[in-house]
This record gives C-alpha cells, structure tokens and sequence, in this order.
C-alpha cells in the first residue's frame, strides 16, 4: 500500500507500508498532536518487514539538506510512532514527545503478527537511529547433518542438534553432535571408530531483513570410540576429544520463525589419543586439523 498525503502546502510527506499499518494520515496527526499546530515539512517514510521485526527507513527534507534515518521495531504501529517523533523534533527539536500509547486507535492486521508492546519512549532529542529493544531476546532450536574431515579415519557424515539464546548480536549455543563408525586398517587389524562430541558456541549475529550471518568461537568435547577386529583378541576402546576452532553460520529465513543454515567449522584438537593395536603399532590418531561442512534448519521460538 502506498500512501501520499499534503497536508497543507509546502508540506510533502509520502508514506509506502503494508497492508494494516498506520496510514500517511494517521502519521500526519500524530506530527500536528506532538507539534501542537501544523508546521510545514517535507518528508517520505518506507515500512518493511525484516524477520519478525519492522523497519523503517526515514527521510526528512530536500535536496542536500535531507537526512535519512533507519529504525527498527517490534511492530508496524512502533515504527509509524517513531516516524511521527523524528518528524516533529526535526521540525522543533523543542517538542516534547507525548507517550505512543496516546495516538488514536488504529487497525492491527499486520501480515506477520508479533506480541503487541508498548513502544520504547521516543528521546526529546533528535537521534540518528531510535531502536525499540537493544536487547532482543531470542530462543532457537535446530538440527543438522554434517561431514567432518579429518577426526576420523575417512572424511564421516554425522548429524547434530542446536539449541541457543539470542541477546542482541549475541548467541550462545550448546550443539551435540555425532560422526559413527569409519574404518582405520592397519596390515590386516581393523578398527571401527566413532566420535560423539558436545560444542559450545559463542557467536556474534548480524542481521539483513531474511538473512542472517554469525562468526563463532568453538570449545568441543568428546570421545572416540572404537573397536578392533581381524586379530587374535578384539578389543574396545575410548579416546578423548577436546577442540577448540572457528565457524561461520548463514542462514535464510523462508517463512516465520524457520530458517535454511549452512557453514563450516575448523577445529584444532588439544588431545590427540593414539589407538594401538599391540604388538602392530599405531592405527589411527586424530589430524592435528579438521574442518567440517554443515547443512541444517532451525526454529525460533521467541
């Protein structure tokens, strides 16, 4: 839907937002209510969805003096508040912003529905960026297969679960993951050797309307376990596993809350347990590097 109101010439203000949100008028009286009186601007506001949050990109006045401002919110009601607040201070940076709860009624049926909160209190000053929550915060749960490298004897498929908090630009995820058996030989011995591990993952997010990308410090722990075959007593064993390394994350979000992942990983191991068959010698001792390949999706559930 796009919106274009003049209110009283010079004034200019178009409005483009979607279906539901306030329209130009209902910003317009929101600028006259905060002002006091009409004052005559030139401005043009767009809305957009972008996850499960709104933005909005801003421009107030003409030609070199313009200047453009993007805000993000909760919902489409917040942001049209927030456009009204930025207009008025730039038009008298004196006005004092009147709580957004005071505006008249408006119709809520936002293509996307989100919990309906209280915008955050606009400044009395004009700010180049106004945000609802520094904060939000966020619960994901997911799943994925894998391909590691170099931990096990042969480059091994695997499967892995995520489970993290969101705060902000900052996500913390606990990721349990396993890699079954892969064949080490040694003249004719045979071992079979499996890894089962537990990552944590400290991760700085950053965010673009569907797209979403994060940089991650890793700790893993685990064990290897394997088991002998083809000579005079078969055997069982376990190794230690603990890592620690770098990974990417990029994630597409195709409909609300659910989002396509893929990235990689580089591990550096801190214990490489050598497993021996006697009498024969070494038949398999983690790479001193591994790297692996992840394809996953995943739920956010706030």
């Amino acid at each position: 839907m796009v919106a274009t109101a003049a209110h009283a010439q010079p004034s200019a203000f178009s409005w483009d937002a979607p279906e539901g949100c306030p329209s130009a008028a209902d910003v317009l009286r929101d600028v006259e209510r905060l002002l006091g009186r009409h004052a005559p601007f030139r401005a043009a506001g767009r809305v957009k969805p972008a996850g499960d949050r709104w933005v909005l990109t801003l421009s107030v006045g003409s030609g070199e003096g313009a200047r453009e401002r993007e805000v993000e919110g909760e919902s489409c009601q917040e942001v049209a508040v927030a456009a009204a607040t930025i207009i008025a201070l730039t038009v008298d940076p004196t006005v004092e912003a009147a709580p957004a709860q005071q505006s008249p009624p408006r119709r809520r049926t936002s293509p996307k529905p989100a919990p309906s909160k209280a915008p955050a209190a606009a400044s009395a000053r004009p700010v180049a960026k106004p945000e609802a929550s520094a904060f939000p915060l966020g619960v994901v749960v997911g799943g994925f297969g894998a391909v590691d490298a170099r931990a096990l004897p042969e480059p091994a498929p695997g499967v892995g679960l995520d489970a993290g908090v969101v705060l902000g630009s900052l996500r913390l995820d606990l990721s349990p993951s396993y890699f079954p058996r892969q064949r080490a030989t040694l003249g004719p011995a045979r071992a079979d050797i499996s890894l089962a591990a537990l990552a944590l993952r400290v991760c700085g997010a950053h965010h673009a309307a569907r797209l979403h990308a994060r940089i991650c410090a890793i700790g893993e722990g685990g064990w290897l376990s394997a088991r002998s075959s083809r000579i005079d007593v078969p055997a069982t064993g376990e190794g230690r596993w603990w890592a620690t390394g770098l990974g990417l994350r990029a994630g597409w979000q195709f409909a609300p809350g659910l989002a396509l992942t893929v990235g990689g990983d580089v591990l550096v191991p801190l214990v490489r347990d050598e497993f021996v068959i006697d009498g024969r010698g070494v038949i398999h001792r983690p790479s001193e590097l591994t790297g692996r390949g992840m394809l996953g999706l995943e739920l956010r559930l706030k």
